[in-house]
């Protein structure tokens, strides 16, 4: 018997399990680092400059700055006048060791609870906007954390689901696994993603287009790597690399030889295109087909101010990309004499990185 539209047939993600894909703005306020390393005071003036910038989802967790991180989002939401806060598309996560909720088995029925019933109450909110599962948890099935999540679903305390740090074999598992469920569709995973970091190329990146999973990408500047403000030889005395709470992690990340070669060689590129390497970086990645979004944040309110301004660079390259298929192939090699990032194409492949946190500790 042909599955009727809408539904799934046995094994398959596309075209027929694949629901139209969810739209999103092409940047992200990531909150990573509201109480850790930007004070209240500063959370908020990053913030305000964002939504002034046109930023209209934000993105926290509940274990961000060790717990701080989601109460300080809520309490900076509740200042917003009311129909400013009813544009905001809030999205949280839950799966990450949790000061209160513990380390092991964090995506347990009793644990997503428990975490959804708190960032409820932290964001002051009835409903959250979109839910990430921040990490795989291999001890917990996740049929039973799509049990969870779809009991939940009908209560009216989460409306969509996401993955991070998910790999394309598990969110495959994941979307069947939901259906079983009865959960709501898996509809957008955020990944880690730079011009230094291209995993998602090799085998997610045709998931995500067959599964119609839109992907907000973490980490565009490589945690500041791609500002090229640091030198492999010296210590960094602030930021990511310094100051933070979670600094060992990142230098564990991205603190390579390698990683430091690649970065002088897209600043070269960067510099002959006439743009600053951190907004050329952003342009690339958005750019990139695999990628719908970036999340983009800082700890100083310039940063804040210049991240949006290079990924909307990007954004307008993607623009021109779509409308190049539409125009046919004349239209496009006239539109390729002023793409944003001229020999973006010669950008240095990745290099082979280190074990890392990647999947197991990520954002």
């Amino acid at each position: 018997m042909t599955p009727q539209p809408g539904t799934a047939a046995p094994g398959t993600f596309a075209p027929l399990a694949a629901p139209e894909k969810l739209a999103m703005p092409p940047v992200v306020l990531g909150t990573m680092t509201f109480a850790d390393g930007a004070d209240e005071a500063t959370s908020r003036e990053l913030l305000h400059l964002a939504l002034d910038a046109g930023v209209t989802w934000l993105d926290t967790a509940n274990q961000y700055a060790d717990g701080r991180g989601e109460p300080l989002v809520g309490r900076l939401l509740a200042q917003l006048p009311a129909a400013r806060r009813e544009q905001l598309v809030v999205a949280t996560k839950v799966g990450q060791p949790d000061p209160e909720l513990g380390s092991e088995s964090q995506l347990r029925p009793e644990i997503v609870r428990r975490s959804v019933e708190r960032s409820l109450e932290r964001l002051g909110t009835e409903q959250l906007d979109l839910l990430y599962l921040h990490k795989p948890d291999r001890s917990t099935p996740i049929v039973e954390t799509m049990g969870e999540l779809a009991a939940l679903h009908r209560e009216g305390k989460v409306a969509r689901i996401g993955l991070s740090n998910f790999t394309a074999w598990q969110i495959a598992q994941a979307i069947e696994s939901a259906a079983a469920a009865g959960a709501p569709r898996p509809v957008i995973a955020q990944q880690m993603y730079s011009a230094i970091v291209r995993r998602l190329d090799e085998e997610y990146a045709e998931l995500a287009a067959e599964a119609a999973i839109a992907t907000v990408v973490y980490n565009p500047l490589a945690g500041g790597l791609l500002t090229g403000r640091y030198r492999f030889g010296d210590a960094a005395a602030e930021g990511r690399f310094g100051s933070f709470g979670n600094a060992a992690m990142y230098r564990d990340r991205y603190w390579d030889e390698r990683m430091f070669a690649a970065v002088e060689r897209i600043a070269a590129i960067a510099e002959e295109a006439g743009l600053p390497v951190a907004e050329a970086a952003l342009r690339w990645t958005l750019s990139r087909p695999v990628v719908d979004g970036v999340l983009v944040g800082g700890s100083k309110a310039a940063q804040a101010a210049a991240e949006p301004r290079g990924a909307r660079g990007g954004a307008a390259a993607r623009g021109r990309r779509a409308g190049d298929r539409r125009r046919g192939r004349r239209a496009a090699r006239a539109d390729a004499r002023v793409r944003p990032l001229r020999g973006a194409a010669r950008l240095p492949a990745a290099p082979a990185i280190p074990p890392s946190p990647v999947g197991s500790r990520g954002s």
